[in-house]
């Protein structure tokens, strides 16, 4: 590519005034576009459209701020938490008494703060520093559920702004999590003395303390079969677990045991047990406090009890849910009192909606008040799991299938396997297809959630709009989903909230990552790609997908690898094509480091042996092979949701089942909101 030499030297920092500065490798320049030459023989890509030649100048000075070490870069801070090593997909962290970021350790911030400071110093225009910056908050913060980062433009360094945790991701749970701190670093080590225990005793430790949860839960799920290994609670951190011994001759023995505190095993794991029922008590009573729905002004209230949601009997309050003669659904707070010598009761009634009643439920049975059975019927009922109903209509799942009661008629609903067609069928048998709508068990948890839905015209959804939508299209045979939103008849759609960005930040938006999913995917110009175009040897065919709707596991999978799928079967000059049916893919999740781990000489396949054992050798060595992987995950593999595909359903793969192998691989990077789509079959 070229590159205005002189200028670009001019603006960069003085220690880097004669950096190596050809960082655009197989980049070229078609007008003002930057292009980007297609891998392995693949078409070229658009990597950046400048506004004319200065937005270009100023856009390859960015690119090389991002290669240029710093001459005497400030000392890195100390960070609380840090991750140790990872067992059954949950985190283990150290934690440190004294630290400067009360945050889990970030890799990326020492770099992005190298990258702001280059492009400060290369005098950068104010405006376009400003849009740098905001977009690196915006990806510190991406995994807090409220901001915990922001950029001291004076500093020129990133500082704290509340106590937030980060969240998973995945059930929205801060970490560290109860229970994940396995050694807490005193100030002696923190000034250079060995730790304690090493890793591997702690591994040992954190293997045994999970034991004595394995059957402190067993007691536990007695009562409240719905607990999990991490609501578990443990007063004792994994270090409590060593014991420390002087025997002959003369040295100190670690052996991992129960804590002298807890008096032995059994009193341990009753200590537990009474823990974690104490701590899910005080939660379930502050999660019945925000239940309430609208308030009755009434001293007695005549309803149908259903159930108990809560019981204290030391304070003799108790919460209950029913339903009153009008079908309402009615919670109680009951409380005893005693003053001066007089006892008498009080109670409060409020009237719940269906998604506050089905909430109740769900807490009565985490409190053990009903059992899993008395929970299903609860929220089932004759008419299954309903998570909408009005005068008429029920829309619900009843035996895993979604289906829809508008005024008496009944309808199932399915889809298309991965296409988004809804299909509904009458009490007659009777299909109509509509197209590019909905797949109903995804409509279905979105509206119990108290979310609406978007077409693909643009068009948000209620629950009621959706049961108006299926009503009129029942019965038409076949008919796209925009002529079905005929019978909306102009009526706007419901009013969204959607959350304003903060006054300080008018540009926040911009600063989102770019989620469209394209028709036709194809790899994406990338540091990775770069990297990657060295070893034209390598087998793995490897594409980026974004998409516009969130993960939501498997079906989100197959979206991606359905994507690329679709890419891939365009005929070639002699009409040859291949085949793919995606909907007989079948996936299955694996651990992060599934695909870049080693493999025995005839253990199937995956992306470290089709770049480094390719049927006829590569060049790639195993440190390179680990500078593409962080080129390609740049925020590592802690993030990476991972699922491996059989290989039986498309010719393209036919090849590899000769002898050398296929592959096919979805992963999802939360830090990055995509889909990386790895394919691989070779034979010589």
């Amino acid at each position: 590519m070229e590159l205005d030499e002189t200028w670009i030297r001019a603006h960069l920092p003085p220690e880097s005034a004669d950096a190596r500065i050809d960082c655009f490798s197989e980049m070229y320049l078609d007008g003002l576009t930057v292009m980007a030459e297609g891998e392995r023989g693949g078409p070229d890509t658009v990597v950046y459209r400048a506004k004319d030649e200065a937005d270009l100048r100023w856009w390859q000075l960015e690119q090389i701020c991002r290669f240029l070490p710093e001459k005497d870069p400030p000392e890195q801070k100390t960070w609380r938490w840090v991750r140790a090593f990872a067992k059954n997909d949950r985190w283990y962290y150290t934690e440190r008494r004294h630290y400067d970021y009360n945050a889990i350790e970030d890799a990326r911030l020492h770099g992005f703060e190298c990258f702001l400071r280059n492009l400060k110093a290369a005098g950068f225009p104010p405006a376009r520093w400003e849009e740098k910056v905001r977009e690196h908050v915006h990806l510190m913060n991406y995994w807090y559920a409220s901001p915990h980062w922001d950029y001291d433009r004076d500093r020129l360094c990133f500082i704290e702004i509340s106590d937030s945790r980060e969240h998973d991701g995945g059930d929205g749970a801060e970490e560290p999590r109860p229970g994940s701190v396995i050694r807490i670093i005193d100030d002696a080590e923190e000034d250079g003395a060995m730790p304690t225990y090493s890793e591997q005793d702690l591994k040992h430790a954190a293997e045994f303390r999970e034991g004595v949860h394995r059957e402190a839960l067993a007691k536990l799920r007695e009562t409240n079969p719905e607990l999990q290994p991490e609501d578990v609670v443990d007063r004792w951190p994994v270090e409590a677990y060593f014991e420390d011994n002087w025997e002959y001759p003369g040295r100190w023995y670690t052996y991992v045991a129960v804590p002298p505190e807890a008096g032995g095993r059994k009193k341990l794991i009753d200590t537990i047990v009474r823990d974690t029922l104490s701590q899910r008590t005080e939660a379930a009573q502050e999660q019945t406090r925000q239940l309430r729905g609208k308030k009755l002004d009434a001293k007695h209230y005549d309803y149908e009890k259903l159930f108990t949601v809560s019981l204290d009997q030391e304070s003799r309050a108790c919460t209950l849910v029913g339903r009153d003669a009008q079908g309402r659904f009615i919670l109680e707070d009951y409380k005893e009192y005693s003053r001066g010598g007089a006892t008498g009761s009080v109670s409060e009634y409020y009237v719940l909606t269906y998604e506050e009643y089905r909430r109740c439920a769900k807490q009565a049975l985490s409190s053990g008040m009903i059992t899993r059975e008395e929970y299903r019927l609860a929220c089932e009922g004759p008419d299954g799991e309903v998570v909408y109903r009005d005068g008429r209509y029920t829309l619900g799942q009843k035996n895993d299938r979604p289906y829809l009661r508008a005024g008496g008629k009944d309808y199932l609903l399915s889809c298309h396997p991965y296409e988004p067609c809804l299909y509904i069928t009458d009490w007659a048998g009777d299909m109509t297809a509509v197209h590019n709508a909905f797949d109903p068990s995804d409509v279905l948890r979105d509206f119990a959630k108290g979310r609406t839905v978007t077409s693909i015209t643009g068009r948000e959804y209620s629950a009621r709009d959706f049961c108006e939508m299926v009503e009129y299209a029942a019965g038409r045979r076949d008919i796209s989903i925009s002529d079905a939103e005929c019978v909306f008849d102009g009526r706007p759609a419901p009013a969204r909230a959607v959350p304003a960005a903060p006054a300080e930040d008018p540009a926040a938006e911009k600063a989102l990552p770019e989620t469209e999913l394209p028709e036709t995917p194809l790899p994406e110009a990338t540091p990775f790609s770069l990297l990657y175009s060295d070893y034209p040897d390598a087998e793995a065919d490897i594409y980026i997908v974004k998409d516009t709707e969130p993960c939501r596991g498997l079906a989100s999978h197959r979206r991606a690898l359905a994507a690329v799928c679709r890419a891939l079967a365009v005929p070639d000059d002699d009409g040859a094509a291949w085949r793919f049916d995606v909907a007989r893919a079948q996936g299955r999740p694996v651990s992060a480091d599934a695909p870049f781990a080693p493999l025995p000489k005839d253990g199937g396949c995956n992306l470290r042996k089709a770049v480094l054992r390719p049927p006829h050798g590569s060049r790639c060595t195993a440190a390179k092979f680990d500078a593409l992987c962080a080129a390609l995950f740049p925020a590592g593999r802690s993030r990476l949701e991972v699922f491996d595909w059989s290989t039986d359903w498309s010719d393209y793969f036919d090849d590899g089942h000769e002898w050398w192998g296929a592959m096919c691989c979805t992963v999802y990077d939360r830090s990055l909101d995509r889909y990386v789509v790895m394919l691989a079959s070779a034979t010589d």
